[in-house]
């Protein structure tokens, strides 16, 4: 009886263990192939990162194309009429830079980036805060529809 139990044993051991290994050996090379897809991915997004052009870097007009998207054209005339596209505008009000942003109302939220209101890239997502709150209401060249005359 005891023999008949180890035989039984020994049979369930040769075919359990194998069992084990191979799904092992499966969850092994699972994980590495996976491990390498992940690898892959990772790099191709460094590549991105380190490729494409950091927003400081591109002109006013590439600058106000990615931060407006589908609002671009329109926010690009205006900005022609209040500054000229002029990075260090200031006017007669104390409006500042290209879109002429008035300090005592925005400086705090230039702070989220460099604070520099005669930044352009700062400047210019400022008023992509204003006109997401407001729309284009606050700049006068909307108000007068002057910026019309800049429309491509």
């Amino acid at each position: 009886m005891i023999t008949q139990t180890k035989t039984k044993l020994l049979k369930f051991y040769w075919f359990i263990v194998p069992l084990i290994l191979i799904g092992h050996l499966l969850i092994t090379i699972g994980s590495q192939l996976y491990t390498k897809q992940l690898e892959k991915l990772i790099v191709e997004k460094q590549a991105l990162v380190y490729t494409a052009p950091r927003l400081w870097e591109l002109s006013p007009e590439k600058q106000i194309e990615q931060i407006f998207g589908e609002d671009a054209r329109l926010a690009e005339a205006i900005f022609r009429a209040e500054s000229g596209l002029n990075c260090n505008a200031v006017s007669s009000t104390n409006d500042l830079g290209i879109a002429q942003i008035q300090p005592k109302f925005h400086a705090k939220r230039a702070l989220k980036w460099n604070g520099n209101l005669m930044d352009c890239t700062t400047n210019l997502l400022v008023a992509k805060e204003i006109f997401d709150e407001q729309g284009f209401e606050p700049w006068v060249s909307w108000q007068n529809q002057s910026y019309k005359r800049f429309l491509k």
